[in-house]
């Protein structure tokens, strides 16, 4: 009974690959944790912008689309690649917004962006922030460039 619970306390707090030593000839495999996969469609929840923190867009004022295929998982970080279309109001007018890249999620819950193609290429191709991904929710948080940052919060299909 000691052994398993101490076989469980050291499988909860390290989270790592490697093997400990079990009680007798024993050998436990931990599994090295990998950020989740993102893969799929998402529909936009809402968007909210640095420049207007105080304004958060949300459907029908905002549409929008990302799709994101993981491409490869390793060491603690998967990579991919994504595609966007999101339409805000902007100036009077209504912008579009697509364009596709790829991306990075790691398991400190960072994320990082570049778009290979689209309006944003010109202006700030690689951006960088955190995410959180909890119940189909997927919310990227881009921090850098400054002029990029925003919250917007994804929906899976």
């Amino acid at each position: 009974m000691y052994c398993a619970r101490s076989r469980l306390l050291i499988v909860a707090l390290t989270g790592v690959f490697f093997y400990v030593p079990g009680c007798g000839d024993e050998m436990v495999v931990v599994q090295d944790p990998m950020p989740p996969d993102l893969t799929g469609t998402y529909t936009i929840q809402s968007f909210t912008s640095a420049l207007d923190p105080e304004t958060t867009l949300v459907p029908p004022e905002v549409a929008g689309s990302f799709t994101v295929q993981q491409t490869t998982v390793a060491d603690g970080e998967a990579t991919g690649t994504f595609t966007t279309d999101l339409t805000l109001p902007f100036g009077g007018n209504i912008a579009r917004l697509p364009g596709s890249g790829t991306y990075t999620n790691r398991l400190d819950g960072t994320w990082e962006q570049e778009f290979l193609t689209g309006p944003l290429v010109d202006l700030s191709p690689q951006q960088t922030g955190t995410y959180t991904y909890e119940s189909a929710v997927l919310t990227v948080v881009v921090l850098r460039p400054p002029l990029s940052a925003s919250t917007t919060v994804w929906r899976r299909q």
